[in-house]
């Protein structure tokens, strides 16, 4: 088949179909226990493999922002959206992940929690989190302006996209600070998994002693 021919649209082919081969099929059903990990850590890795793969061409990395900042952001967002839930149970306080897509009231909701069930924090780690997320907020407050060239506002006006974003960005900087994001959130999850662990166990022993 030449490049032309397949480049072009062709009777029957389906976008979602197997192969039969393990190595390039995606299982849907394989990672359904931890499918909110999957999702989290496959936003955050194709972000990574999207700034690698604008890096090694060498040129025209500008095209390559859009999909890699979009791909970051949801990263932060799907994380963001974990950690309340499983901060919210660790502290006794049951809450439904919350809704919306503006990473800044989001955090500002999570950073009491944290601070709450992980009490040695360091209030510097948290500050430089913060300001990461403030930056995409002052970037892209609504998710939507990596995603389009043209942005629709609350009041129905439209503004180009990004015109509050720096004119230079390295995408190589980009990636480390995500690496360090994904350090910080993955630590306080496998800290808060680990307390709930230790606290249902107790639950359970204390159920058991007294039948409540």
């Amino acid at each position: 088949m030449s490049e032309q021919d397949s480049r072009w649209p062709q009777k029957g082919m389906k976008a979602f179909a197997p192969s039969g081969d393990w190595k390039r099929d995606a299982d849907l059903d394989w990672g359904k226990p931890h499918v909110e990990y999957y999702y989290i850590d496959g936003f955050k890795e194709a972000g990574d493999a999207v700034v690698d793969a604008a890096l090694a061409t060498g040129h025209h990395t500008d095209k390559f922002l859009y999909p890699a900042a979009f791909l970051y952001r949801h990263f932060i967002e799907l994380f963001l959206k974990e950690l309340h839930v499983v901060a919210s149970e660790l502290i006794n306080s049951k809450a439904e992940k919350p809704a919306g897509h503006f990473l800044l009231p989001l955090w500002q909701t999570l950073r009491p929690l944290i601070e709450a069930s992980s009490p040695g924090q360091e209030t510097d780690t948290l500050d430089f989190v913060e300001s990461v997320i403030r930056e995409f907020h002052e970037v892209d407050e609504s998710g939507q302006e990596f995603r389009y060239s043209v942005t629709r506002l609350r009041d129905k006006t439209i503004k180009e996209s990004l015109d509050k974003a720096p004119r230079k960005i390295d995408l190589g900087n980009l990636k480390a600070t995500m690496n360090r994001m994904d350090g910080f959130f993955n630590g306080c999850i496998d800290y808060m998994g680990d307390r709930l662990k230790q606290k249902h166990a107790y639950e359970s022993q204390m159920e058991g002693e007294t039948g409540y």
